[in-house]
């Protein structure tokens, strides 16, 4: 908290209160994950056909849409998730907007099964972090969905021991390469 009053210190009065909400949202730096790039498909995440079934029946149950070719549309990255494995897995054309913004899941590999982390439609967001807080024994998500070139609606959430949930959110504002983030309602 200290490093944030010491940097807000050469910031205007409301970017500097955005800065300080933020910084004690995250409660610490975030980990930006990497885009996935399209050779990150779920065969080479060294899946079995049985683990990207598994996979895609809880993808099917949590998306906005139907594909037609489940892992031509999906990407997926294994990740340390806790003290097991993860997959961050996340759609490419059909499965994403305009903006940026694709419908994304994570999965966590437990007594030899994947286990989909959200109970409901899976988050859409542009870019996605792992908050220095946890909560559950996993990793509070930060993911940011781009509403136009200069504003953002930004969820950080909570495991709460079965299912991420929405737990704070702000909207976010950019200009003149600086960002401001204000509370906002969780939808």
């Amino acid at each position: 908290m200290l490093a944030a009053m010491a940097r807000a210190a050469t910031l205007p009065l409301g970017i500097t209160l955005s800065a300080m909400l933020l910084h004690m949202a995250l409660a610490g730096e975030p980990t930006v994950l990497p885009a996935l790039s399209d050779n990150e498909t779920l065969p080479a995440a060294s899946l079995s056909a049985g683990e990207m079934d598994e996979i895609i029946a809880q993808i099917e149950d949590t998306s906005f849409d139907a594909a037609e070719d489940w892992p031509a549309e999906l990407r997926g990255r294994r990740l340390r998730l806790g003290d097991n494995d993860g997959l961050l897995v996340r759609g490419t054309r059909l499965l994403c907007g305009g903006t940026g913004n694709c419908q994304t899941w994570l999965f966590h590999r437990v007594n030899g099964e994947w286990r989909g982390l959200f109970s409901e439609q899976a988050p859409i967001g542009e870019s996605i972090a792992f908050a220095g807080e946890s909560h559950g024994g996993l990793p509070d998500l930060v993911i940011d969905a781009h509403i136009s070139a200069s504003a953002s609606d930004r969820t950080v959430f909570a495991f709460d021991g079965s299912f991420y949930r929405a737990a704070r959110c702000f909207a976010v504002a950019t200009a003149a390469g600086r960002e401001r983030a204000a509370p906002a309602a969780c939808r």
